[in-house]
């Protein structure tokens, strides 16, 4: 696997330890950070899960999901926005993406969980 991938993955996963890690990242930065280093290894997103950040209970568009280790009584829980097939799609098309959901559902914290196309070969 990608050497710096890994790391980074390692570093700033919101759950590293999940096999396979929870490709979740907590910041936009962190978020494109991961995506640069995917694309530059030669992978891609297959497609995008998004989270809704949000006080356990709170959920207002989300459901189920992951408790945040770091923040008691946070959580990252799961909408039901649509995510459009992505593993075709250049680096810049799926930030656009992302950005064009995030303008959709503003007013939300949402945060993308990806999916990596052949993430272990990476």
């Amino acid at each position: 696997m990608n050497e710096a991938l890994n790391r980074f993955i390692g570093e700033h996963s919101v759950c590293p330890d999940r096999q396979p890690p929870l490709m979740i990242f907590r910041t936009e930065a962190e978020q494109k950070e991961l995506l640069r280093l995917v694309y530059a290894s030669g992978g891609r997103v297959g497609f995008v899960v998004w989270y809704e950040y949000c006080r356990v209970g709170e959920q207002k568009i989300g459901m189920g999901g992951y408790a945040d280790p770091f923040s008691e009584g946070f959580m990252w829980a799961e909408t039901q926005i649509p995510c459009a097939d992505l593993d075709k799609t250049p680096l810049d098309g799926l930030l656009a993406y992302m950005e064009a959901v995030r303008q959709e559902y503003t007013g939300y914290q949402l945060v993308p969980e990806f999916y990596i196309k052949g993430y272990e070969t990476l």
